[in-house]
């Protein structure tokens, strides 16, 4: 899986099957990885007075 960086870097990570479909196109949160191995991903979303609040934590 290829993400995106806010400073536009790119990154391939390796992703385990069961993991693949925790992430969206334009996903946008705080990603937790060891070298090129997928650990964690913690999604961002916006509340109803456009604070960003978190959401969704992924645990393995």
């Amino acid at each position: 899986m290829f993400l995106e960086f806010e400073d536009n870097a790119r990154k391939e990570l390796h992703v385990k099957a069961n993991q693949f479909g925790w992430l969206a196109v334009q996903d946008i949160g705080e990603l937790s990885y060891q070298g090129t191995r997928f650990l964690d991903f913690t999604r961002m979303v916006e509340n109803r007075i456009g604070k960003a609040c978190l959401r969704d934590k992924q645990v393995l």
